[in-house]
């Protein structure tokens, strides 16, 4: 024990003082990559169905798992990120970190830190995508960057959009046949949604689709006026592919404003939608609308999942904030069925200056990641938020790079989570587990009958997936926000799981991003502390200042320049509030607000947050 600890710290020492130019090997590169299995995608494969065909951990030996590992991976802030496994490297992001780490010890091999080029719009990443060594992420400064998958040296970075409009990247980008895949964020701040296919050598730019219709282009017709011009339409989570068929399948999000859809009247295409485009030329193919004339923020958020049913039938699945998971033939393009997986309550309602309760509100629902198969036991199992919200509208008027919500929202009681079953040919469901706290996690089956899944408290559950019996849960010490996947090294079963996350409102508020890894047996646990800055990264970082706290902790609920949002605005605050009395709100929230001190604030960051926020005009 005593030696593999010290082996570790030596090996991340010898990486930093390496300047993070040459990768180490990892145990003899664990005597040979090819026993290394691979997760090569945000949600495994292109079909995305998040199943891996290994049984090592089973029902009768899941009570020995334990922590082999777990590293910090990235200071305080939002970690939504899904791990890729790709050719023996276990790679991972935070808002601004890349970082490649031995799958079996957690030992770092090489961390990138990007400077933007820009202002930040906004702080979420999803993951990267990988393809012929090299790796793909996007940025909160709306860039798609390239890096070498072997050392973390940058190759090429690419502006998708002007971030002053509120577009950023956070889509996990997935990667084939040298294209890359990727989309803007920002229906928030009424951006033009788009997809986008990007040279994987060159990074220049393939085609482009426009997931909102501007003039001149059919669909246009369905916003009302000149509304297309600031309608949203962002795509967030991740996609997938046929590649026999050369199909891309993209959620689109909900439109601009938010909530005030008198304003935009029409259906909206294609917000609310599952939209498939020709992956080589981005030709539009056919598209289905879930939601026409959405006014309560919902919209298609989770990736796609590709599956054939047991009758033959070829589908797609795909979740929304409306609390709906959705299946369409991709045959005949209808709906093939959708079932509720958590509380629907007020749908339909017509929203007015006066409060209206929706059941689920604006973050309740299925949020960025999807389902997971079971193609044994015919299932599909997905994890949803219980939460509701009330929404007055407030006809607020367009302002470029600022929340065009259009509405005031508020949120009612303490958020819960559903872990659901349900029948992957007809949407019965089967059994549905009730959690403590939402789970917004990535999801994962195996072939041993197991589901992995984690809710926002930092519990990881272990579940037999054909009946939903609780097996174990074990406490990561974090949110778990991000992804958990599962493959083998040299013959054993490793299940690597991210915690650590502050978001948006109160989903989730606990611990620093951390990647943790469990296999069968007594453990060894070895905890490393936060992966060490790249010499070349640190000596190329902007001057210390609190606004990059700001904008890890706070933006989230009260924009980026405090402007408000889902949280009120901080700007200019009425009646003024002295410093002190900042600081104190912080240390000592109102219900909703996150408690962030002392657990992931100090008494420092407390103090300068309280600072920044009394000078925000």
């Amino acid at each position: 024990m005593t030696m593999r600890i010290g082996r570790l710290l030596v090996l991340s020492l010898a990486v930093s003082a390496a300047g993070w130019a040459t990768p180490l090997p990892t145990r003899d590169k664990l005597e040979a990559e090819s026993e290394i299995s691979s997760w090569p995608g945000y949600n495994g494969s292109y079909a995305g169905q998040r199943h891996v065909d290994l049984n090592q951990i089973n029902p009768d030996n899941v009570a020995s798992l334990a922590e082999v590992c777990r590293v910090r991976v990235g200071g305080v802030g939002v970690f939504h990120a899904g791990p890729v496994l790709v050719d023996g490297r276990l790679f991972v992001t935070t808002i601004r970190e890349t970082i490649a780490l031995d799958p079996t010890d957690c030992s770092v091999l090489w961390k990138s830190v990007y400077v933007p080029d820009e202002k930040e719009t906004w702080n979420t990443n999803r993951g990267v995508a990988v393809w012929n060594g090299r790796l793909f992420r996007g940025t909160g400064d709306a860039r798609l960057v390239a890096y070498d998958a072997a050392t973390g040296r940058e190759l090429w970075r690419t502006a998708m959009a002007d971030p002053t409009s509120g577009a950023w990247v956070a889509a996990a980008p997935i990667a084939w046949n040298g294209i890359v895949f990727t989309s803007l964020a920002g229906s928030e701040w009424g951006i033009r949604g788009k997809m986008f296919a990007v040279d994987a050598m060159t990074g220049k730019q393939l085609w482009s689709f426009n997931l909102i219709p501007q003039a001149g282009e059919p669909g246009v017709e369905t916003w009302k006026g000149t509304s297309y011009e600031t309608g949203g339409g962002g795509s967030w989570s991740s996609y997938a592919l046929d590649p026999d068929a050369s199909e891309v399948f993209v959620p689109v999000a909900n439109p601009a404003p938010d909530f005030d859809a008198e304003r935009r009247k029409g259906d909206n295409l294609y917000t609310g939608s599952i939209v498939a485009l020709d992956a080589r030329t981005g030709k539009y193919k056919w598209h289905y609308q879930g939601i026409p004339n959405d006014a309560y923020d919902y919209g298609f958020t989770t990736p796609p999942m590709l599956y054939t049913s047991r009758n033959g039938r070829s589908l797609v699945a795909v979740g929304s904030k409306n609390g709906y998971l959705y299946v369409i033939d991709r045959a005949t393009h209808k709906l093939a069925f959708k079932q509720a997986v958590t509380t629907i309550r007020n749908r339909g309602a017509r929203l007015s200056e006066k409060p209206v309760e929706i059941c689920p509100g604006a973050l309740g629902g299925m949020q960025w990641n999807g389902p997971a198969l079971d193609p044994t036991a015919n299932l599909m199992i997905t994890g949803s938020v219980d939460y509701c919200s009330t929404i007055a509208l407030t006809r607020q008027p367009y302002k470029r790079g600022e929340f065009f919500l259009s509405g005031d929202l508020k949120f009612i009681g303490t958020p819960i989570g559903h872990i659901t079953a349900m029948d992957a040919s007809g949407g019965r469901v089967r059994w549905q587990l009730n959690t403590k706290s939402p789970i917004v996690s990535g999801i994962i089956t195996t072939a041993s009958g197991l589901t992995f899944a984690g809710d926002l408290t930092g519990t990881l559950y272990i579940l037999q997936t054909a009946t939903g019996r609780v097996l174990r849960t074990i406490e990561t010490g974090g949110a778990m926000a991000g992804g958990i996947i599962s493959y083998s090294a040299a013959g054993k079963q490793y299940v690597a799981v991210t915690s650590g996350n502050v978001s948006r409102s109160s989903l989730g508020t606990t611990g620093l991003p951390t990647v943790i890894v469990y296999a069968l047996g007594d453990g060894f646990t070895t905890t490393l502390g936060a992966a060490p800055m790249p010499a070349a990264a640190a000596q190329t970082q902007p001057s210390p200042s609190i606004a990059p706290l700001f904008a890890q902790t706070c933006a989230q609920c009260h924009g980026a320049a405090g402007e408000g949002g889902i949280g009120p605005a901080l700007r200019n605050i009425a009646p003024p509030k002295t410093v002190e009395e900042i600081a104190q709100i912080i240390r000592t929230p109102p219900p909703g607000m996150p408690h962030l001190y002392p657990d992931t604030l100090t008494a420092s960051d407390v103090d300068d947050l309280a600072v920044f926020v009394s000078k925000l005009k």
